[in-house]
């Protein structure tokens, strides 16, 4: 009888070494893909990451705004008369005068490497032949006013020769002075710049030698 119960006892303690044995591989197996697959997510991480750096290495181009379609003046508008820039002198020089003078804003847009050969500013008050001009030559004021041309407050020089360097293509905001006058042929006396009608025309010539104007209309 002791016999029985002790090969009985045997018999269930390798019953329960087996089950031991048996659970611990289950709990090994179930484990490792649950390892592995945190591996994997890791190194998924991981390469994203790097992946995303590499990209923002090489995309290093900043946006850029819209290419320009058609060359045009825009946002042509008095500013008032705030600055003494050019003398009242007909084809004047640009130096004070002890007067305040007109002062326009204008931009240009250019589509394509243009010249600028001159610009044009007239009012209503006596007819087309009341202008004041800025011209990329210094002898070519004949029939005109000076006007003084700036661009981010520095003057616009005169080009004299064969030394014209085209506008790169772009935007190109310029601020122009021009004096009250008279004129002692015609007694036209020009005493303020508000109330009237203005027009702005400006000449271009392109790489083939081709010339062209742009203009625009405002009030004061």
């Amino acid at each position: 009888m002791d016999t029985k119960k002790l090969k009985q006892n045997i018999l269930a303690l390798l019953l329960l070494f087996v089950c031991i044995v048996i659970s611990g591989c289950s709990s090994k197996s179930q484990s490792q893909p649950s390892s592995q697959s945190s591996s994997n997510n890791s190194a998924s991480v991981s390469n994203q990451a790097s992946s995303k750096e590499i990209v923002s290495q090489h995309d290093t181009t900043q946006p850029q705004s819209e290419k320009i379609a058609i060359n045009q003046i825009s946002n042509f508008k008095f500013v008032g008369c705030d600055q003494d820039k050019v003398n009242e002198t007909y084809g004047g020089v640009l130096k004070p005068d002890g007067k305040l003078d007109g002062h326009f804003n204008f931009t240009i847009s250019l589509k394509e490497p243009l010249i600028m050969d001159s610009v044009y500013l007239e009012n209503n008050e006596f007819g087309k032949r009341t202008k004041w001009a800025w011209h990329k030559r210094s002898n070519s004021y004949y029939t005109c006013y000076k006007a003084g041309l700036y661009l981010n407050g520095s003057p616009v020089e005169h080009v004299d020769g064969d030394k014209e360097t085209p506008l790169p293509p772009g935007e190109y905001t310029y601020d122009l002075y021009v004096s009250p006058y008279v004129n002692h042929e015609f007694n036209w006396v020009f005493k303020d710049f508000n109330g009237k009608d203005y027009e702005l025309t400006v000449y271009f010539t392109n790489k083939k030698g081709e010339q062209f104007d742009l203009t625009s209309k405002t009030s004061s």
